[in-house]
């Protein structure tokens, strides 16, 4: 049989504990949560630049442009 050993503080009376632990990996997967959407998004948008400047769909541009425009005026 396993004996479960409780140590006590000198100074009280209360078990120790170590709540640090869960605390620290929550902060990890919320570290690497972030980073994996952070991640995604940037790939998002430079995937969308990229069609952008080579101009791969015709109509994305085109769109683009012209919402671009309406937006800031244009030469007249």
């Amino acid at each position: 049989m396993s004996k479960i050993i409780i140590k006590k503080n000198q100074n009280k009376d209360e078990v120790k504990t170590n709540h640090n632990l869960l605390q620290l990996t929550t902060k990890k997967l919320n570290w690497l949560k972030t980073s994996a959407y952070f991640c995604i998004i940037l790939n998002s948008l430079l995937s969308l630049i990229t069609i952008y400047y080579k101009n791969k769909i015709p109509w994305f541009t085109t769109g683009i442009n012209n919402l671009i425009n309406l937006i800031i005026p244009g030469e007249k």
